[in-house]
C-alpha cells in the first residue's frame, strides 16, 4: 500500500483555525447543533452527540478541535 500524502502546513493549520473562529459565538452553535440533533433519527443520533455551551467555551484547544470536528461540521 502507497502511504498517503501529508497534506500541505497551510490546510493543516486553516484545519484548526477556521472552526475556532465560528466558535466564539458559542450559543448560536449550541442552539444549531441542537437543531441539528433534533431533525436527525433516532438511527443516526448517537453519532451526533450534543455539545453543551460549557464545553464549547471552557476548552478552546486545537487538540479539542481535532477530536470532535466531526460533530462540530454544521
Amino acid at each position: 500500500m502507497r502511504k498517503a500524502r501529508r497534506k500541505s502546513k497551510i490546510k493543516r493549520i486553516q484545519n484548526y483555525q477556521l472552526p475556532r473562529k465560528k466558535l466564539r459565538n458559542s450559543t448560536t452553535v449550541t442552539k444549531r447543533i441542537m437543531e441539528r440533533n433534533e431533525n436527525v433519527r433516532s438511527t443516526n443520533f448517537k453519532r451526533t452527540k450534543v455539545v453543551t455551551k460549557l464545553r464549547l467555551t471552557h476548552r478552546k484547544g486545537t487538540h479539542f478541535f481535532h477530536k470532535h470536528r466531526k460533530m462540530m461540521r454544521i
